[in-house]
């Protein structure tokens, strides 16, 4: 009689096959699930940013008198990937971004105040991405890995190498969100340098994926209940008192994304942040991806800058992943 020993029946090599990838995308699961909970419920000491008195103001006004600040551009990096994933593929404006595989670049901002010292706009990227591979958590490289992104820098263009050649220590660092390329550099500042984001920002997701990025920083929300009305939008805050930064609430892209404006003295500046990722984006109103966070408030966001834009076109709109351009 013949042996059925080490034979198998049609279809039992293919079935153990599929087990073992289920198997694997399990305990795949199971883990982000663990980073999630061990990152997401992480307590953060964040108090209120002082912020002082909020005096009822226009746009006419606040514009009509620039202060004598600066704004500097601090190229850290670059992201490869498809620049489409932030947006609206069924948008009918699509075709307005160019080559989706563009490089994207990650940039933060110096603002230099003659009385009340510097700041940064965003963080960038740290300066990790130069050689070792970066600082992002294991559970936000497999979601960048699985959009096929992957960030880039080079020797000395982290922002703390670029502002202590410059003789630089910021105050603070106003993020516009809480995500990965906009936080990652504030792990090569002083520990003295606060964070300040907006209200609501440190959400459950975002804190899972933020790894140490805040570590050891003091941290301040910004409250915007104390914001007034500056039409379009419908709240702003001057955070120094004298008119030369406002925080404006552009909410979708994150829980509580905020842009910035600075009303320079050699001209107005409107930061975005990825409200408004792309200048073709902001040129054509391309909507947001509906996998943002909330993509009907990102598209309200997105139409308030453009619509401020419009009112007052000598803004100098600098948008989250390009390089800043004269319209």
């Amino acid at each position: 009689m013949d042996s059925d020993e080490g034979t198998t029946t049609p279809g039992t090599e293919p079935r153990r096959r599929l087990l073992g990838y289920g198997a694997v995308s399990a305990a795949l699961v199971i883990g982000a699930v663990l980073i999630l909970t061990a990152g997401g419920f992480r307590a953060l000491d964040v108090a209120a940013y002082p912020l002082p008195v909020q005096r009822p103001t226009t746009w006419e006004e606040i514009l009509a008198r620039p202060r004598p600040v600066t704004v500097a551009v601090l190229l850290t990096g670059t992201v490869d990937g498809d620049r489409r994933v932030v947006l609206d593929q069924s948008d009918s404006n699509i075709e307005a971004l160019g080559d989706p595989r563009t490089p994207s670049t990650v940039s933060a901002y110096w603002v230099h105040h003659p009385s009340e010292g510097d700041y940064l706009i965003d963080a960038g990227l740290a300066r990790a991405f130069a050689r070792d591979g970066g600082n992002y958590t294991g559970l936000l490289r497999l979601i960048l890995a699985l959009i096929g992104a992957e960030s880039r820098s080079t020797d000395g263009a982290d922002v703390a190498s670029q502002l202590r050649a410059r003789g630089v220590l910021p105050r603070a660092v106003f993020l516009t969100h809480l995500h990965g390329d906009h936080t990652s550099g504030l792990v090569d500042l002083p520990a003295s340098v606060a964070a300040v984001f907006g209200r609501g920002e440190a959400a459950f997701m975002q804190k899972a994926m933020l790894g140490d990025h805040l570590e050891g920083k003091p941290l301040y929300e910004l409250d915007f209940d104390e914001a007034h009305t500056l039409p379009p939008f419908e709240r702003v805050l001057d955070l120094l008192g004298d008119g030369s930064i406002w925080a404006i609430s552009t909410p979708g892209h994150s829980p509580n994304h905020v842009s910035y404006l600075v009303n320079a003295q050699a001209g107005p500046v409107l930061i975005t942040g990825d409200a408004c990722a792309y200048h073709a984006q902001f040129e054509h109103r391309i909507r947001p991806s509906p996998g943002v966070d909330d993509q009907e408030a990102a598209i309200r966001s997105l139409a308030g800058l453009r619509e401020l834009y419009d009112r007052f076109p000598q803004l100098q709109v600098m948008v989250g992943h390009e390089p800043p351009r004269r319209r």
